[in-house]
């Protein structure tokens, strides 16, 4: 008995359906494990902008900003690593750039 065949158009996008959720829900816990390590002044002014390889991005509304995030970056990256797993993230970059208010 022969199955009928599927369109690879939807199977594409099932499996690209499936890879954003798995983006988002890692960009979601990212986002909660700082707000549990930075305050609400400091979390106002930094943004997530990309986690690719292993290495997050994160954009920081001006380089006095980033100066102080810097001092941190050590502790946020073991803190990200104990929450999330080293398969996650490995690294951290910091980046000066436009912060969307939220």
């Amino acid at each position: 008995m022969k199955r009928a065949a599927e369109p690879i158009g939807k199977t594409l996008e099932a499996v690209f359906k499936d890879l954003t959720a798995n983006q988002k829900s890692h960009q979601q816990l990212i986002l909660e494990a700082l707000d549990g390590f930075l305050d609400k002044e400091e979390l106002a002014h930094i943004q997530p902008q990309a986690l690719r390889d292993k290495a997050l991005t994160l954009r920081v509304s001006s380089p006095a900003r980033l100066y102080v995030l810097n001092l941190k970056k050590n502790k946020l990256l073991k803190m990200l690593q104990e929450k999330l797993g080293k398969d996650i993230i490995s690294e951290i970059f910091l980046r000066v750039g436009p912060v969307k208010q939220t």
